[in-house]
């Protein structure tokens, strides 16, 4: 079975800051190194999140209705459960109900 990692994409709901900036040059790289036969990757964000250049190889999905902590801890969690996958997040904390993650 192919593995699917998500990048938890809170952050593009935020104003760009040091945190936000080192997000999108990570996911920049991880874009160009990804290859798609070692499984899915993607970015799952509330409404209205946008990601400011374009990517080959990772997918944009708007996850959920709710923002905020409530979209992390509900929507989320309940999206990364559906797909039974890794999730990556880039500021530093895991929703609390789901611990299959790396936390940069």
């Amino acid at each position: 079975m192919a593995k699917v990692v998500v990048i938890d994409g809170f952050f593009l709901t935020e104003k760009v800051t040091g945190v936000q900036r080192y997000a999108l040059e990570m996911i920049r790289q991880m874009d160009r190194l990804w290859d798609p036969a070692e499984g899915e990757m993607e970015i799952a964000a509330p409404p209205g999140a946008v990601f400011p250049f374009p990517l080959e190889k990772i997918r944009l999905v708007t996850v959920g209705k709710r923002t905020g902590d409530a979209w992390v801890q509900i929507d989320l969690v309940r999206y990364l459960r559906k797909r039974k996958a890794l999730v990556i997040c880039m500021e530093n904390f895991l929703p609390i109900f789901y611990r299959k993650g790396l936390i940069m």
